[in-house]
């Protein structure tokens, strides 16, 4: 099923949840998400081949793959692409707040950023909102898309079930569009 804001509930994978917060970086959405797995998760990714990666990008190359993924955790608004060493850092420590928050350790938590390119992540007031991030938790996948959103017009989400002989899996998407790059 997909959906356009409030028009339906996308239901998550059974172990999984989301939450979608304001941070303070965007005025009036979400821009702080969080996908978090009750256990241990296989994590596995493919990276872009461009020689400028940004902090979330190179972060996650060195962790991926892994068995013991717990979440990943993605701001709207600052793309932490172009940023350097600080943004290296803030990236690493809005992992870091995030994995003592869930009782975990940080190579345990994925990063991703989308937004304005060339700025810094406003690491403090991301930092504030850990404790929102992790407590507010929802068993659908709307509050994660809304968080995601820059220029892209609505949250794309969708899900279905599928039966095999063991027994049956849900598999959820939760995806960003892209509109305007910025600058």
């Amino acid at each position: 099923m997909t959906n356009g804001p409030g028009i339906s509930r996308t239901p998550l994978p059974q172990g999984f949840q989301v939450s979608g917060v304001n941070s303070g970086v965007r005025r009036y959405r979400p821009d702080y998400g969080l996908i978090l797995s009750d256990r241990d998760a296989v994590g596995v990714g493919v990276f872009t081949l461009n020689e400028c990666k940004a902090a979330p990008v190179t972060y996650c190359m060195s962790l991926l793959p892994s068995k013991h993924v717990r979440a990943i955790v993605t701001n709207s608004g600052q793309a932490n692409a172009a940023t350097g060493v600080q943004g290296r850092d803030n990236n690493f420590r809005m992992a870091s707040q995030v994995s003592k928050q869930l009782g975990c350790l940080p190579h345990q938590i994925l990063t991703a950023s989308t937004g304005v390119i060339g700025k810094q992540l406003e690491i403090e007031k991301l930092e504030a909102a850990v404790p929102e991030l992790c407590e507010h938790l929802s068993d659908f996948a709307e509050p994660f898309s809304l968080a995601i959103l820059t220029t892209d017009l609505v949250p794309k989400t969708v899900s279905t079930e599928v039966k095999l002989s063991g027994g049956s899996v849900r598999i959820t998407g939760i995806c960003k569009g892209s509109g305007m790059i910025h600058p």
